[in-house]
């Protein structure tokens, strides 16, 4: 048996829904659950971070963690983690996803699909019209795997449903 990998849901699969959610405003990026993990840490202060990593082991039931970890374990399709960034500093503004990249962590996951959405306090979620080069600014800073990521990018633009789950 191999390395085990996140298996990202696609169109069409329940579990994709975020996909279709400002498909204008969001990037496919790919990183450790380390990385994710770290950059979800910027929003709070070192006090507020221990105390969400705290409430993170049990803000979700033991049977939820379990049945998450199966779910990885037997590479069921499960949604991209995300986070929300500013589009013109990077300063990530919310997150999605750190449950499921702890579970990744621990299970040795090397490379998470996060969806990284351009998020301005002021304006809310932006396209390129409204955040000129937002796309290349945030990839330099979260994207690990860009070639990974271009080439999944391609194939979530074509008809994906029916076809086998992406794996990570």
């Amino acid at each position: 048996m191999g390395s085990p990998t996140y298996t990202m849901a696609r169109r069409g699969q329940e579990s994709a829904l975020q996909l279709d959610y400002h498909p204008e405003s969001q990037i496919l990026v790919h990183m450790s659950p380390a990385s994710y993990l770290r950059h979800s840490a910027t929003r709070y202060t070192p006090s507020e971070w221990q105390q969400e990593t705290a409430r993170l082991q049990v803000g979700i039931t033991t049977t939820a963690r379990q049945q998450l970890r199966l779910r990885m374990q037997e590479g069921q399709p499960l949604d991209a983690l995300f986070l929300d960034a500013d589009p013109f500093t990077g300063m990530v503004v919310g997150q999605e996803g750190m449950h499921r990249a702890l579970i990744a962590q621990d299970l040795g996951i090397a490379l998470l699909p996060v969806l990284v959405y351009a998020r301005s306090r002021t304006l809310g979620l932006c396209s390129e019209a409204e955040a000129p080069g937002w796309k290349s600014r945030l990839r330099a800073l979260f994207d690990e795997a860009p070639d990974l990521s271009r080439q999944v990018s391609a194939l979530l633009g074509g008809a994906l449903a029916g076809e086998p789950p992406l794996e990570f």
